[in-house]
């Protein structure tokens, strides 16, 4: 995205969403479950209800994040791969559709303001998908860096000079 000559990296806005999502649910979370257990009765209520709106808060947060990191992020990636050619076009059109299933998967999420079964069991299948594809990505980018490196070694026993 661009406004006024500014960009916004969306892995880089997404993986900040999951950050801050990650650190209520997995800081924040545990301090507010144990608070009502020693309080006296008004004060568990009201503790509770506070646990309560944190953890809605904390879920809308994680539905932003699914949409912004695992949806348009890896869109972004899967099409940096299919029109770099540098990589088989079939290999991006996997990143898309696992972004696509994440996107489908917040989406519904946020349209029903809770938990959907069927939005943790599509988001299970496309993160995991998109783990593995970035996995091999990895994979294939360290293969081609290899190759890059033999042929310039190969460039330098040779005498040329490439850089003029």
């Amino acid at each position: 995205m661009n406004h006024a000559g500014r960009s916004v990296d969306p892995g880089l806005l997404g993986s900040a969403v999951v950050t801050v999502s990650s650190a209520i649910d997995g800081f924040v979370m545990k301090a507010l479950a144990v608070a009502p257990a020693g309080a006296a009765a008004p004060d568990a209520a009201s503790k509770l209800r506070i646990s309560i709106a944190v953890k809605e808060v904390d879920f809308g947060i994680w539905s932003i994040g699914m949409l912004a990191f695992f949806g348009v992020a890896f869109a972004c990636f899967g099409g940096a791969v299919i029109g770099s050619r540098r990589y088989p076009a079939w290999f991006g059109w996997i990143a898309v559709v696992g972004a696509g299933g994440s996107t489908v998967a917040a989406l519904l999420q946020i349209a029903a303001g809770g938990e959907v079964q069927a939005a943790e069991t599509i988001f299970f299948v496309s993160s995991l998908s998109l783990t593995l594809w970035t996995f091999a990505l990895g994979m294939l980018m360290w293969r081609k860096r290899a190759d890059t490196t033999a042929d310039t070694l190969s460039f330098a026993s040779t005498g040329v000079d490439l850089r003029r």
